[in-house]
């Protein structure tokens, strides 16, 4: 699965996968099912919208919360969060309300990029998606990598 990142997460495109589930000890069963994370472009100015499609590609209805959502910079391979709540990329104090995506159907979320994030590549990590109560495996929270410039 190809995933995409934008700069701006005012205008986003997210499209998630599913799989797994929990299991004991240090075995980790993950939700079958899949989401994708998509940016609508792979490159974005500071303060641009950046838009993120989630769509659900399982067969069953993948619950989640857009919050908290990370905006992530890729430093010599390894990936560091940017964008405080204060910079309102991410809201603090987040609502835990579970919100329902039905088998098939997308979703969008809108964010702005911030003024004072370093030209660089990023990507969008979002956290909470589940099936019947398991989480979905780690890579279907993360979103396709994209560009920020000045």
């Amino acid at each position: 699965m190809k995933f995409l990142h934008g700069s701006n997460l005012s205008t986003a495109l997210v499209i998630l996968s599913v799989g797994g589930g929990c299991g004991s000890g240090t075995d980790v069963e993950f939700a079958d099912g899949a989401v994708e994370i998509r940016t609508t472009a792979l490159s974005y100015a500071l303060g641009d919208s950046l838009l993120v499609a989630i769509t659900n590609l399982s067969e069953e209805a993948v619950f989640y919360n857009l919050c908290p959502v990370f905006l992530e910079q890729q430093i010599q391979g390894t990936w560091i969060a940017r964008g405080t709540p204060a910079e309102g990329f991410s809201q603090d104090g987040c609502d835990a309300i579970a919100l329902s995506l039905p088998p098939g159907q997308s979703t969008v979320l809108r964010r702005q990029i911030p003024m004072s994030v370093p030209s660089a590549t990023y990507r969008i990590r979002f956290e909470n998606y589940r099936i019947d109560g398991l989480p979905l495996s780690p890579e279907y929270h993360i979103s396709n990598t994209f560009a920020v410039h000045e």
